[in-house]
């Protein structure tokens, strides 16, 4: 039942930028667009609450990929200055 409600409040926010923009009404259509983005920010929340000890790890794991794929990439770029230095 409350996804009813969420996709009924998701429906109204588009329906009130709408409105707003054939009205010319630029609070109409900045008020839609913070209530779609709470709306959005709660059902993301709501999802992925009890994911989230799961995301975090993901989260860590994917910087950490990251930050390793940066060191790697410095270390091969030096070694090739070295190769091309080595060559000349």
């Amino acid at each position: 039942m409350p996804w009813i409600y969420a996709a009924l409040f998701l429906a109204l926010s588009a329906w009130l930028v709408s409105y707003g923009m054939s009205r010319d009404s630029r609070f109409a259509v900045n008020f839609a667009f913070v209530a779609f983005g709470a709306e959005v920010l709660y059902l993301y929340f709501e999802t992925m609450g009890t994911l989230l000890d799961t995301a975090l790890f993901f989260a860590l794991g994917g910087v950490l990929l990251i930050a390793g794929s940066l060191v790697m990439e410095r270390m091969r770029r030096r070694i090739v200055n070295q190769v091309e230095g080595d060559a000349a």
